[in-house]
C-alpha cells in the first residue's frame, strides 16, 4: 500500500521538492514514510531497543491506513464531482431552446442564441421562459420551482 497505492503522493511531493514548494501531497509522503521507515528501523533493531529499554512498536498499519482513508476520501470527491456534472447537465438540458419573438408584427421561433436585447417575446401557458426580460403587457401567473 505505502508504495503501490501511494505513488501519486510521491510523485507529486518530488516534483513539490523540486520546484521549492510543499503541499498536501508532500504532508502525506513525509508523514507515511516517517511511519514505514521508523518501523522498518524497529524490525531490524527490535533486540537492540528491547535491551535499552525502549519500546518496540512498528507502525506500518498507520501508514497503510492514512494512504487508504486519503484515496477513499478522493475516489467520493470523484464520485460527488461526477454527479454534480450529471444534475448541472441535466438543468442545461432542461432550459429553453427557442422562443416566439416578435418581431415586425411577426411571430418567429428563434435559437435563444438569436435572441437580443429589446426583443419582445411571447411566451404561453406552460411555456418555458426562454431569457431574463421585463413583462411588457398582459396578465401574469408565474410559479418558480427551485
Amino acid at each position: 500500500v505505502q508504495f503501490w497505492a501511494g505513488w501519486q503522493y510521491y510523485q507529486s511531493a518530488w516534483s513539490g521538492l523540486k520546484n521549492r514548494s510543499a503541499n498536501m501531497d508532500t504532508l502525506i509522503a513525509l508523514g507515511t514514510s516517517v511511519a514505514y521507515l521508523y518501523s522498518v528501523f524497529v524490525v531490524l533493531q527490535k533486540s537492540l531497543l528491547e535491551g535499552l529499554g525502549l519500546r518496540a512498536d512498528v507502525y506500518f498499519e498507520v501508514s497503510a491506513t492514512i494512504i487508504t482513508l486519503i484515496l477513499l476520501g478522493k475516489f467520493f470527491e470523484l464520485r460527488a464531482k461526477g454527479q454534480t456534472s450529471a444534475a448541472i447537465r441535466k438543468l442545461i438540458g432542461l432550459q429553453a431552446k427557442t422562443a416566439r419573438v416578435l418581431r415586425d408584427g411577426e411571430e418567429l421561433q428563434l435559437p435563444i442564441d438569436h435572441i437580443v436585447k429589446g426583443d419582445r417575446l411571447l411566451v404561453k401557458p406552460g411555456e418555458k421562459i426562454p431569457v431574463d426580460g421585463v413583462i411588457a403587457k398582459g396578465p401574469l401567473q408565474l410559479m418558480k420551482v427551485w
